[in-house]
């Protein structure tokens, strides 16, 4: 019995220690319409390994053959542990880069957004930034000192990783448990320019 409890106790530790922890796992919204996501809309962890996170988004797996979407929004999941994994903070940066699965190489912006625990949390890019077929949403924790607001991972097992950390900016570790790869709960919108999703009836308003 006793070696059973030391057992967890060290899973426990190794587990909180590597900068995540399992949580009940509980389907959220999903998203739908021009909503480019990867995760299965089910959480089941939180995480505040690396100051940055991201998902890098890859066109083909969604619209094949464009070379480039106009990105209008974010949509982020964050969970508060107030407890066990206090934030000092919940102001985060959302930010949008261009580049390749090894790595964000060239920011289009950056938005200062403040999370919220199990809400969606939607960053609007305006105007909304054109972004090359492969292209990052990052989750940029510097106003933090230990990682925090932790981000929400789903529970699938996917053969290959869009989800990545990074303390440095230059090296991105894929995001996995016992490797098993899964997803940040960050999802990109992509359509409209800005001015379209206006409404005409605003735009007469303005006037």
């Amino acid at each position: 019995m006793l070696k059973h409890i030391l057992f967890f106790i060290m899973l426990f530790l190794s587990t909180t220690a590597a900068g995540q922890i399992q949580i009940d796992p509980d389907p959220i919204e999903r998203a739908d319409g021009d909503w480019l996501v990867y995760d299965s809309g089910t959480f089941n962890w939180l995480l505040w390994d690396g100051t940055y996170r991201g998902v890098w988004f890859n066109l083909e797996d969604f619209i094949p053959t464009w070379p480039g979407v106009n990105v209008g929004m974010a949509e982020c999941w964050f969970y508060h542990h107030y407890t066990s994994y206090p934030w000092d903070t919940s102001d985060f940066y959302c930010e949008l880069w261009d580049g390749p699965s090894s790595g964000p190489v060239m920011r289009h912006t950056q938005v200062q957004s403040n999370a919220q625990h199990l809400t969606k949390v939607l960053v609007d890019f305006i105007p909304d930034p054109y972004a090359d077929a492969n292209f990052w949403i990052v989750i940029n924790t510097e106003f933090s000192s230990g990682g925090w607001p932790s981000l929400i991972a789903d529970d699938q097992n996917c053969t290959a990783p869009h989800s990545f950390f990074s303390d440095d900016f230059t090296l991105w570790e894929p995001w996995h448990i016992d490797d098993i790869y899964g997803n940040f709960l960050l999802r990109a919108w992509v359509g409209p320019t800005a001015l379209e999703r206006t409404s005409w009836g605003s735009i007469k308003a303005a006037f």
